[in-house]
């Protein structure tokens, strides 16, 4: 018998259902001169102008020449108007991109500000080395990650400040200074989840880990029983890398808990990396279906997901860390747009908080596509 392409399948059947459910135009929005938006499309701000600094030397002289407000962006993957100020100088970072030094011995990297996280793993991933805290998606610049502090799936690490070995930052009257948490400690502190407020940084030193192989594993259960699988299975578990718990919409009641272990199994999965190539016509295909009809929902939880996690995979920790954002473009930002919100809640309050949560969302009828548990350790700031 001839062995079925499961995705070839589930593709071909999603592609068939999306034909039938959607039209969607594929002109993108005319370019604005000086005008900086965000990932979503809903916050364009006109800035006086826009500098792409590629030199520490640039952005110091372009700080103190400069006497209005500056505003910093990367990616500009932060929503809500964050990534620019009206009227204000715009720094593009992007160019401001490359390795500065590293040490295989030391198990560190010192990086300008505007690199992304995907264009650093390619690096130290030939050493077997990998990243010990970033955000789940690899497009994000560093600079960008640390202004916002982000945390990811890596459990038991907490935000990316724990990673931070040291950084070189711009102030506001042009002076650089280094901050540690040992060195200028107010400013490392202010800086790191600041947004720019204080000032820019130039570069970052961060602490890498080894790069290991990882075993997906999966359960799904109702919701309130998550939070004890979770401080008895995972909080405390060393060989989980990552994890998150997704909860099903619109029901709101089941889960679906993803686990990365440590293991010495051998890969299924060959590639260090996931491909970097663009080819994200299924995903968005689906992304689509699901955000678009109450089936969809259904036809994710009770075929796509089941189909998708049949096997328990084994790949390289950096193959999971170099996720493209790309993925949850949707065709067109003219006719729709996805949107992120976060909320931090005490892990002894969240068998209280879901069920406020669940009825907010019904209550409002609010189109959900997915919503993600994450572990973000607290941290003491000294």
């Amino acid at each position: 018998m001839k062995k079925i392409n499961w995705r070839q399948f589930l593709g071909f059947l999603l592609i068939a259902l999306a034909l039938n459910l959607y039209s969607c135009s594929n002109k993108e929005q005319p370019a604005q001169n000086n005008v900086v938006n965000d990932i979503t499309q809903l916050n364009p701000i006109k800035v006086q102008g826009i500098v792409s600094p590629v030199s520490t030397r640039e952005l110091i002289d372009l700080v103190k020449r400069h006497k209005g407000a500056i505003s910093i962006g990367g990616g500009r993957f932060s929503m809500g108007g964050q990534t620019a100020t009206e009227n204000a100088i715009q720094i593009d970072m992007r160019r401001f991109n490359h390795i500065v030094s590293f040490s295989k011995e030391k198990k560190e990297i010192t990086v300008q500000a505007g690199i992304r996280w995907r264009t650093l793993i390619q690096f130290i991933d030939q050493y077997d080395l990998s990243v010990k805290i970033m955000q789940t998606y690899a497009n994000f610049t560093v600079g960008g990650s640390l202004s916002v502090n982000v945390h990811g799936r890596y459990v038991g690490q907490g935000p990316i400040i724990l990673s931070v070995k040291s950084i070189k930052v711009v102030l506001a009257n042009g002076d650089l200074i280094e901050a540690s948490p040992s060195q200028n400690q107010e400013i490392f502190n202010a800086i790191i989840g600041g947004y720019g407020g204080i000032g820019i940084i130039a570069e970052a030193t961060l602490s890498l880990t080894d790069n290991c192989k990882v075993e997906r594993i999966d359960t799904v259960m109702k919701i309130g029983a998550y939070s004890q699988f979770f401080q008895k299975s995972i909080r405390n578990n060393k060989k989980v890398i990552f994890h998150n718990a997704d909860i099903y919409p619109n029901g709101f009641d089941e889960v679906r808990a993803i686990s990365y272990l440590e293991t010495n199994k051998h890969l299924t999965i060959k590639d260090r990396l996931k491909p970097n190539d663009g080819g994200y016509a299924f995903n968005r295909m689906a992304i689509d279906i699901v955000s678009g009809s109450k089936f969809g929902k259904w036809l994710r939880k009770r075929i796509g997901n089941p189909i998708y996690y049949r096997k328990n995979i084994v790949e390289w920790r950096n193959y999971e860390a170099t996720y493209d954002v790309k993925e949850l473009e949707p065709r067109s930002r003219q006719t729709s747009t996805y949107v992120l919100q976060e909320y931090f809640v005490p892990i002894e309050k969240f068998d209280s908080f879901y069920p406020k949560m669940n009825r907010i969302l019904k209550q409002h009828k609010v189109n959900v596509i997915n919503i993600s548990i994450r572990h973000a350790k607290k941290i003491q700031v000294q």
